[in-house]
């Protein structure tokens, strides 16, 4: 579970708020950000280059996974099953199903992101897209 920031001593030691349960891991904060290309949808009777599209549905290959962001909004993995919700996030691999991507573009992309010091190995992403004006 992801600590406050803290400052080292000049001795090397950190003093946190709360006590780890089996061990802390310390470094420099920083945000994962990528951005794919736009999406560009081929069919047999042409391009849809200057129809307005929206994605639909976003399916992200994870392993070991703890964090995601897919267009700004955070990925859950953490289910209501488990009463003790003071306990680390959970590491999760699999596919994880972002439904009702909101908004009609002609340049559509997808925005990955991580702002928290957890895992995260993005293996890929699949997507489901709407066109305006044609299918």
């Amino acid at each position: 579970m992801p600590q406050g920031n803290e400052t080292v001593s000049s001795g090397g030691a950190i003093t946190f708020d709360r006590e780890s349960t089996t061990s802390y891991e310390a470094g420099l904060p920083f945000t994962v950000y990528a951005k794919t290309m736009p999406v560009e949808i081929r069919l047999q009777t042409g391009t849809r280059l200057g129809f307005k599209k929206r994605i639909v549905e976003i399916n992200a290959f994870v392993d070991n996974t703890q964090h995601l962001q897919l267009n700004n909004n955070p990925v859950p993995f953490r289910s209501f099953d488990n009463p003790l919700l003071d306990s680390a996030e959970p590491t999760f691999t699999g596919v994880k199903r972002v439904n009702g991507v909101l908004g009609y573009s002609r340049e559509q992309s997808i925005e990955i992101g991580q702002n928290l010091p957890l895992k995260m190995t993005l293996l890929g992403l699949e997507y489901k897209v709407a066109v305006s004006g044609g299918t």
